[in-house]
């Protein structure tokens, strides 16, 4: 039998509520074993005996959402909201609607909390990360500096801007603590899980064939390892290459268990011109497996080399990263970025040439499309645009 998620245990030993806890976590609070990288420290645990019967409800919540069940933590976070209106319960509303791949509801959402609870500190963190995770750099340091102005010792303020600042912010420390956990929570299948402490990111591919198969580099994932693909929910499973791409830097991962695909999600009819609006979508590469939200960067696409070699993509990705997924102004998937805005990036048009097999099993647009906004193009992205994990087959990184 598994064992409560260690929030739950925690909450429990730390208060005269065991039965209660027990009765609300129960059967619901059973979780994935924890890996080394795991943080769930949650700062609420001191309200405990002062309000059991909402504290009881939000940790119902977290433990579903540490299940990766987004859908069973709604009621009884609702259920909390009517008790008390809350800095914690709607940070943690956040959170669940960033799980069920509800992006555009989730940024609404936590700018209502930021602005409506200056004494929740976490919350203007949470929503200042959520902006630049979906490429609104500006807005979210107008963001983490007026509440730095408020709150200039916060610890979770502090870190968030520290990591904004970087070229390849990441969740970890105390942007893991609950309620504002700046990060998915990793779900799967025993057997897919099985091994992930030995696992680091490595790149960023891109799910296709209804879920069944992703395209990433080839770089990161030379010789034998064992290969893991994790959406933006959280969702993780195992992987193995089917077919190299040799003219393309690429190979095609087959997934053990499908992952849901986003219908939204679709190839453009042609490659986007010079020039234009365009978005990279990936994910920061590192020595853990922590699981992380995807990054979008906007920018325009760059022109053809004037020696008529691979195109260069002029749109910035996370520093290092490597197999982002390139985006038009219509949200539609245009190709791979292979390294940096100065490097070449894998078109359709290439792609449909060298690997036509490959390429008609995307679900292609069948009209040009409008524009679109920039946080729908990161929504698509949630469940498209995968991590990629790999660990040597010795389990050494």
């Amino acid at each position: 039998m598994k064992v409560a998620s260690p929030a739950c245990r925690r909450w429990v030993l730390n208060s005269a509520l065991a039965v209660t806890v027990l009765s609300c976590c129960g059967a619901q609070a059973l979780a994935q074993p924890t890996t080394a990288a795991a943080r769930t420290n949650d700062v609420r645990e001191a309200e405990a005996r002062r309000a059991p019967a909402r504290l009881a409800l939000l940790m119902q919540a977290e433990a579903a959402l540490e299940r990766g069940d987004a859908q069973a933590a709604t009621a009884p976070l609702e259920a909390a909201a009517m008790l008390l209106h809350a800095g914690d319960t709607e940070m943690t509303q956040v959170r669940a609607l960033m799980q069920a791949g509800q992006y555009r509801q989730a940024l609404a959402f936590a700018a209502h909390a930021a602005g409506g609870h200056d004494d929740e500190p976490a919350a203007s963190g949470l929503y200042a990360w959520l902006l630049q995770t979906g490429g609104q750099r500006t807005a979210a340091q107008q963001v983490i500096d007026r509440a730095l102005e408020r709150a200039p010792a916060d610890k979770v303020l502090a870190l968030t801007r520290l990591e904004l600042s970087t070229g390849a912010p990441q969740a970890r420390g105390v942007l893991l603590d609950l309620p504002h956990r700046m990060a998915p929570h990793a779900s799967g299948s025993a057997p897919d899980m099985a091994g992930l402490d030995a696992a680091r990111r490595v790149g960023t591919a891109v799910l296709f064939n209804a879920g069944r198969s992703a395209l990433a580099t080839a770089g990161p994932l030379a010789g034998q390892r064992r290969i893991w693909l994790r959406n933006g929910v959280g969702q993780t499973v195992r992987a193995h290459v089917v077919e190299p791409l040799d003219g393309l830097g690429l190979v095609v991962l087959e997934v053990a268990t499908p992952l849901p695909a986003d219908p939204a999600f679709e190839a453009a009819q042609r490659d986007p011109f010079a020039g234009s609006p365009g978005y990279v979508v990936d994910y920061a590469e590192g020595a853990d497996a922590l699981p992380q939200w995807p990054r979008l960067h906007p920018g325009f696409v760059g022109a053809v080399r004037a020696d008529a070699s691979a195109p260069r993509l002029g749109i910035p990705g996370s520093a290092g990263a490597r197999g982002g997924a390139v985006f038009d102004a219509a949200g539609r998937f245009a190709g791979i970025a292979l390294g940096g805005a100065d490097a070449p990036w894998v078109t359709l048009a290439a792609l449909r040439a060298a690997a036509p097999a490959v390429a008609m099993r995307l679900p292609t647009a069948l009209q040009a499309g409008a524009r679109v906004g920039v946080d729908e193009v990161y929504e698509r992205a949630l469940r498209s645009v995968l991590q990629v994990l790999a660990a040597a087959e010795g389990g050494e990184r």
